[in-house]
């Protein structure tokens, strides 16, 4: 029978999630963790379907059948194109779900850091590369849909969604490299942000179609007036390495 991880963390995430497991993660076990309080939540199970997808809202993420590196490029904001993965990383697949409460976006991805590095016991840590990346430029003679964000008050928009036919970014503030980070993972290849442009900006951009890059790049400079070149940069690379013992 299908069993699932349960974390309920306290406000004070770090010390909570240091806290040991109630039992050890096994190879054919679907999860297995610890709990502390209602106040976080993070739940991992083993995929219930063949689907695949990744999305995150405010004070939540969802995850549905993909792999702890999956797991790990979202919760350290870094795609495979900058990430060294240990392939034992990418063999099973998972349900993830975390949730934080409102006003509380920051704590979410280092939920599901903790989560990671305690369940499926692996060692992470960054480091500077040298690699082929593509470099964001204004486009020349192109009309910009960015707009320099305004929204004073009300409730902050952050959401991004990614899958095999689609992107699609929302943000009412966001500095630019919330947008490239959510491109790296279809472009296979990191974005340097040499555009110059500064501070947080409304950024709304949909993308629907097969993952090509030449589609992509210019839905990017029609909708946001932005133009990717290839080029060569020292970027920083995030090393996942899966520690002996629990499941991949």
């Amino acid at each position: 029978m299908r069993r699932s991880l349960l974390f309920l963390a306290s406000s004070l995430l770090l010390a909570a999630c240091q806290a040991p497991p109630q039992s050890a993660l096994h190879a054919d076990d679907a999860a297995v963790g610890w709990a502390t309080s209602a106040l976080l939540e993070l739940r991992i199970s083993s995929a219930s379907s063949a689907a695949s997808a990744i999305s995150s809202y405010n004070n939540s993420f969802i995850g549905r059948g993909i792999t702890p590196a999956k797991a790990i490029f979202w919760a350290y904001g870094t795609p495979s194109c900058r990430t060294i993965m240990d392939p034992a990383l990418t063999r099973r697949r998972y349900d993830f779900t975390a949730k934080v409460p409102n006003g509380q976006d920051l704590m979410l991805a280092p939920l599901v850091q903790q989560g990671i590095k305690a369940v499926f016991n692996v060692d992470i840590h960054r480091g500077r590369l040298d690699r082929d990346v593509f470099i964001a430029s204004v486009a020349k003679n192109a009309k910009s849909g960015l707009q320099p964000s305004t929204q004073t008050a009300g409730r902050k928009v952050d959401y991004i969604s990614s899958s095999n036919n689609s992107i699609k970014v929302k943000c009412t503030h966001a500095e630019l490299g919330k947008l490239f980070s959510a491109l790296e993972g279809p472009l296979d290849r990191p974005i340097v942000d040499e555009t110059g442009l500064k501070g947080e900006f409304a950024i709304e951009f949909k993308y629907e179609g097969r993952l090509e890059e030449a589609s992509i790049l210019k839905a990017l400079q029609e909708q946001l007036g932005l133009k990717l070149a290839r080029g060569r940069r020292s970027v920083e690379m995030l090393s996942a390495k899966k520690l002996p013992g629990k499941a991949g």
